[in-house]
């Protein structure tokens, strides 16, 4: 799918899993990433799977570590932040994040799971 086609998908999802009062903000927040693969797969992933089953948007997406092409990203909504893994083929949600602390070693635990045979 190219990225004209995933933020289209992704604008879909947004109608039926972002707030009313929520959607312009979370639209706008997304064409500022419309040209990068790995954050447009955390929207699809995170609008396509509301962790908390329930109507949500992104707001901010951090950084948290990178290594061989794969990216640890805090992703903040309305209502909490989770974190994913992900690359320029997809992304994987990991679970609610509460502290940065300890990511270093969760990174390195997945890292090092990822490369086992």
């Amino acid at each position: 799918m190219n990225l004209d086609d995933k933020k289209e998908a992704i604008l879909l999802l947004m109608d039926y899993a972002v707030n009313e009062e929520d959607l312009t903000a979370a639209r706008e927040f997304l064409e500022r990433h419309k040209d990068d693969h790995i954050s447009l797969n955390i929207f699809h992933e995170f609008y396509s799977y509301l962790p908390e089953a329930q109507n949500d948007a992104i707001k901010i997406l951090r950084l948290l570590a990178q290594q061989e092409g794969s990216f640890l990203i805090a992703a903040g909504t309305i209502t909490s932040n989770y974190l994913y893994i992900a690359t320029r083929e997809g992304a994987e949600f990991l679970g609610s994040h509460k502290k940065v602390s300890g990511t270093r070693m969760c990174w390195i635990s997945l890292v090092s799971a990822a490369k086992r045979p």
